[in-house]
């Protein structure tokens, strides 16, 4: 299991498919599912739709709370 702190985080700007899993608590399928569909905001290192994925922390976040409903009790 790979361990993600914010100490490490800070210092890490693009996370691969597992560590954005982690990160977010969803599964590769479905991560690779939101990167097909261009759900999620993403890098592809190299040519083509072969190359790596990568994922900027940063994006990451401001995914998050463009996604977050406002509910408050």
């Amino acid at each position: 299991m790979i361990m993600m702190t914010q100490q490490k985080l800070d210092h890490v700007s693009l996370l691969n498919i597992d560590e954005v899993g982690e990160y977010l608590n969803m599964n590769k399928r479905t991560l690779y599912s939101y990167v097909q569909k261009g759900i999620i905001p993403h890098i592809r290192l190299g040519k083509g739709k072969k190359g790596p994925i990568r994922f900027d922390i940063n994006h990451i976040e401001k995914w998050i709370d463009a996604n977050t409903n406002n509910y408050v009790e």
